[in-house]
């Protein structure tokens, strides 16, 4: 389940919910669709961590290539646009709209699997295993990420980021909250250096206007 794309899909977001969001970012007027099949879906679920190896191969064995995965699919991404409403309320300060709080219980109501106890390199440890019987509840841990930044998270540190050519949302957990960008070593050096080149270009103007004086 390895993507062919290493940078096709980015995890900058902290919460899953808003990794799921970028994976349409919007730049401009553009946008930019990264989840274009139902392998891809999985391929993501996999890549966050929300879908096991042994799951995602029997996803794609059982829904790859058929209407049902079509429809898990379709299903994903008017999911997504309700996350972003949802994202983009929270950045603006304004409050959560109850149609994105409804369309989160609804596959919150999906999730089928069970509990179990496993052992780490901590010791013994619990985890949720995923076990659909529908394609369309692959999308429920998306629904619980949501859900757990809603209930437990602090919407002030949703952000999204302040390259206007970017626009990945992304959880603030820095130590002091005051980070700008979905990634300091991407957006964050970019923005840097247009500001170097402007500033350069500032003082070069200026120092012809001061000779033509």
């Amino acid at each position: 389940m390895r993507n062919r794309d290493a940078q096709r899909f980015r995890f900058v977001g902290f919460y899953r919910c808003l990794d799921f969001i970028n994976t349409a970012p919007t730049r401009g007027a553009e946008r930019t669709e990264r989840i274009r099949n139902f392998a891809d879906l999985v391929t993501w679920l996999h890549e966050a961590g929300l879908l096991g190896t042994a799951e995602a191969r029997n996803a794609i064995d059982r829904w790859d290539g058929t209407g049902e995965g079509d429809h898990a699919r379709a299903r994903a991404i008017g999911f997504r646009d309700r996350l972003q409403e949802m994202a983009e309320d929270i950045a603006a300060s304004n409050p959560v709209s109850n149609a994105a709080i409804a369309a989160i219980n609804e596959d919150l109501r999906t999730r089928s699997g069970y509990v179990e106890i496993f052992r780490s390199e901590g010791g013994l440890a619990e985890r949720f295993r995923h076990e659909p019987r529908r394609a369309t509840q692959l999308i429920a841990p998306l629904a619980e990420s949501a859900a757990s930044l809603l209930c437990h998270g602090t919407l002030s540190l949703v952000r999204r980021c302040a390259n206007p050519a970017c626009g990945l949302f992304f959880y603030d957990t820095s130590k002091t909250h005051r980070r700008r960008w979905c990634d300091m070593r991407i957006c964050g050096n970019l923005m840097k250096v247009r500001a170097f080149h402007s500033r350069q270009r500032e003082s070069r103007r200026a120092a012809v206007r001061c000779s033509l004086n």
